[in-house]
Order: structure tokens, then sequence, then C-alpha cells
């Protein structure tokens, strides 16, 4: 047979099983799943309708290559189970690994966190359930549930500090006042000193444009304003990048 589909697979396990020969079938039934990822999660999906969360997070732990599909299944077995936490860790996280690169494996951003459809029309805003990650979450969000357009341009501003400091949003393993780094770096943003000597990231060794980064802190902390309406929109954010990226290395 040139190419076994699930039927056929299906097949050959219950004929073995049928005729007393368990460990065959077994041994097939194995070999089908490390071939076909689908069937592993059609495998999580039914665990999940018998309410067999456990026997669902091995058959999952043992899938080698993940996609959207395996871990939906996973995060639908919890949340209709009742464990509503755990759908919403393993949602971000899922997220968290949504990372892209492209040809020349360099990486590149695929979401910030917050809203895919904004307002459209006379609406300025819409109302959204879904939380963003960690660290990423806009004060007018975290405030009231609402978001609108300048919502994305404040999660970019946090992923610039994080690109120009070498530090993640939020890590609890640094020194209390720097849990949160927009909070630590904040106040340094507007002064050049500061920006140089605190807020860049000293393994880079001064290897850039001073005036560079300190532009590129300034457009940070207007990306930052705490009122949506006086942060750039992301064609201004575009613009000031070009100009800042056309800055040539201090002699």
């Amino acid at each position: 047979m040139p190419e076994r589909n699930v039927v056929s697979w299906t097949a050959m396990v219950a004929g073995y099983a049928n005729s007393g020969k368990v460990s065959t079938a077994r041994e097939i039934f194995d070999e089908m799943l490390e071939k076909n990822a689908v069937l592993w999660t059609a495998v999580i999906v039914g665990y999940g309708k018998c309410g067999d969360v456990r026997g669902a997070q091995q058959v999952f732990d043992e899938i080698c290559v993940l996609d959207a599909t395996s871990w939906g299944a996973m995060i639908a077995c919890y949340a209709q189970n009742g464990f509503s936490s755990e759908a919403i860790e393993m949602y971000w996280k899922m997220r968290s690994l949504n990372e892209k690169a492209n040809e020349n494996y360099n990486a590149k951003i695929s979401h910030c966190g917050l809203p895919k459809n904004g307002p459209h029309g006379e609406n300025s805003h819409v109302s959204t359930c879904v939380m963003g990650p960690l660290g990423y979450v806009a004060p007018e969000y975290e405030a009231t549930g609402l978001v609108c357009v300048k919502s994305d341009v404040y999660c970019f501003g946090i992923v610039l500090l994080e690109m120009l400091s070498g530090m993640r949003a939020v890590d609890r393993n640094r020194p209390s006042e720097q849990h949160s780094l927009v909070k630590w770096a904040e106040p340094y943003l507007s002064d050049r000193s500061e920006v140089l000597s605190r807020v860049m990231d000293r393994r880079l060794e001064g290897r850039y444009p001073s005036e560079g980064a300190v532009q590129a802190a300034r457009l940070i902390l207007q990306c930052l304003g705490h009122v949506p309406r006086d942060r750039p929109s992301m064609t201004e954010v575009v613009e000031a990048l070009e100009q800042i990226q056309a800055i040539k290395h201090d002699p």
C-alpha cells in the first residue's frame, strides 16, 4: 500500500486487535500516531470529550512537533472540562511561542498581544475580554477593559524598549524595582545621559550611534504615553524609525 490513510490504519489496528494480537495492534497504533500528527490531535479531542484531561495531556506531551491544531485541541480539552486557568495559561504559552523568521532567519514580530480587529466607523473603542501577555497590557485596557487603535502602539513601544535595553518586559529575577521594565525605565527615557548609561544594553558596548539611541528612547516614551491620543500612529512610528536608521555611527 503506497500511502495509508486514517481508514486503512484503523482497519489494520482493529484487525489485529480482533484476532487477539493486541501487542501488534498497539505497535501499529503507535506507528500511526508517529506518522500522522493529525491523529494525535484526534486522540486529544477524544480524551477531552471523555473528560480524561490527564490522558489528553499525556498525548499532547508526546507530540514532537506542535502546531496550532494540537495546541487548540489541548486548550479546548482544558476549557470544556472546567480547567479555565490552565486553558488560559496554555493559550498564552502558545502565543508566546508564535515567533516568525524570514528567509534570512531574522526574527520578526507576529503580534503584540492586544486587539486584532480595531474599531471601525464611528466607534473609537472596542470591548474585549482577551488579556494580553503579562507586561504588555496598555493602561486603558487594564483600567477599563477597552482597547483602541493606539493600544497596540503602547505594546510596540514596550517591544522597542526590550530591544534597546536587552531586558524582558517583566522579569521577577531582577531587583524588585526592575521587575517591570516600563516602570523602571520610563523616568530615564527623556534624559540623554540616563539613556546611554542606564537604559541601553551594555552588551552592545557602545557600538551604536548615541543620537540614534536617544531618539529611539524618545520615540518609546511617546509610544508609552498614558493617554492613547497622545501616542503616535504606527505610520508615524515607522517614519521615525526610518529616520533613526539613517543616523550614522558616532566617529
